[in-house]
């Protein structure tokens, strides 16, 4: 399903432009040239330069299932079959936890795909593509 999905978002070119993570031929090597290239250029053009980090922790586990099936289905052209697939990928998922010997309950889960998997970081990546988008909106570069 992960070549799948990869094959789709770039026969129609549905990749954030300047999204390295978790894709071919992109490293985190061009990744900090490209960073280390526009700062540059701001610099020589008397211009500032801010460098912003974002470092979500467990951002896996953030991931609204309600947003990502909305934006899986109508920025990413997937419905149908597929679309239920996915869903069913990360949608009712329990959790409990054990400690010593109390009897835990399990909870729902309405946030996160399951870890340790090829879909999670993919998903991420289609998930956060809205941030791009709002710093091309404002004429801020940016990498992802």
């Amino acid at each position: 399903m992960a070549k799948r999905l990869e094959q789709h978002v770039n026969a129609h070119h549905l990749h954030d432009n300047i999204q390295s993570a978790y894709r071919s031929c992109h490293s985190t090597e061009m990744a900090l040239l490209r960073v280390h290239h526009n700062i540059t250029i701001a610099l020589d053009n008397k211009c500032t330069a801010v460098l912003v980090l974002l470092d979500l922790y467990a951002a896996f586990d953030v991931i609204d299932h309600g947003i990502i099936s909305e934006r899986l289905e109508h920025s990413y052209g997937i419905c149908n079959d597929a679309l239920n697939w996915i869903q069913s990928y990360f949608s009712n998922r329990t959790k409990c936890v054990a400690v010593g010997s109390c009897t835990p309950t399990d909870k729902h889960l309405k946030f996160g795909v399951p870890q340790g998997s090829v879909l999670g970081p993919r998903k991420y990546c289609l998930y956060s593509k809205p941030i791009g988008e709002i710093c091309r909106r404002h004429n801020l570069l940016y990498h992802c």
